[in-house]
């Protein structure tokens, strides 16, 4: 049987499966910055990938044309028992992708049935009271921060990821003017003990609008804000009541009554 045929689909195989990875890369390639980092992907994901969809389809292809030019033999008169090694190479190799595939399957199937982890328990005070004191003390004494000083935001995770108790022990031991309540007041998790505290404080005013637990009465009394942010954020509040947004939506201000209108139209469904 003429190799030639087998070169040939050799090569066409190869240039296919080329080709198939360059069209797949271009289409999950995304637009502007994002492309920088897949950039330094393309040229292992060009050769693997390449070599794997080669190996899956050059052996049908060889099968292919083996029948083909064994039928024509058989037809002609000629003799067909050639067995030519490419069919075996190429077999072996088949059967070793589609293994691969199989294994990874079963795989991702098995993780996929697997039941989710148990979320870890809330942080307590007793956990990190050592730190939050250290914290405390920072505020109280007005260390000043430097611009890559991460220990506000790492102690706001951590209020964040904490029992109310945490929130409140540090609320409980800053005055007024601390910056820090309105991370406290802005978390889910805040106690509604502090609410009524915040609410005396304006500064903490916007976090409680934001707050996505926040109760409609307290969204109620925010609107009641004179300050434009406030009002804002009271009406983008999913918890805001409609007495509430009806009130917002002839407000002063352009941009909260166009917010409240919005919220009023998504919450009814009409246009």
């Amino acid at each position: 049987m003429n190799p030639m045929r087998y070169r040939i689909s050799f090569f066409a195989c190869a240039a296919l499966a080329i080709l198939t990875i360059i069209i797949w890369l271009a289409s999950i390639m995304p637009a502007g910055e994002g492309s920088y980092g897949m950039a330094k992907l393309v040229l292992p994901a060009l050769i693997f990938g390449s070599g794997f969809v080669f190996c899956l389809i050059w052996f049908p292809v060889n099968l292919g044309i083996f029948l083909w030019f064994r039928r024509h033999q058989l037809k002609s008169g000629q003799d067909p028992h050639t067995r030519p090694e490419v069919i075996t190479v190429s077999g072996f190799v088949f059967v070793v992708c589609i293994l691969v595939v199989a294994s990874l399957w079963v795989a991702a199937r098995s993780r996929a049935q697997l039941p989710p982890p148990a979320p870890e328990p809330p942080t307590e005070l007793k956990d990190v009271k050592t730190f939050v004191d250290q914290f405390i003390a920072q505020e109280r004494s007005g260390t000043k921060r430097g611009p890559n000083d991460g220990t506000v935001s790492a102690v706001a995770q951590l209020v964040s990821l904490s029992k109310p108790e945490v929130g409140e022990y540090i609320a409980d031991h800053l005055d007024d003017s601390s910056d820090f309540l309105q991370n406290i007041a802005f978390y889910p998790n805040c106690a509604p003990r502090l609410v009524a505290r915040f609410l005396t404080i304006p500064s903490t005013h916007v976090a409680l609008a934001m707050n996505r637990t926040a109760s409609a009465e307290l969204l109620e009394i925010l609107s009641q804000s004179t300050n434009r942010d406030v009002r804002f954020r009271v009406a983008m509040n999913r918890n805001s009541s409609k007495e509430a947004l009806e009130h917002l939506v002839n407000d002063s201000d352009r941009e909260v009554g166009k917010e409240a209108k919005q919220s009023l139209l998504a919450r009814t469904g009409t246009q």
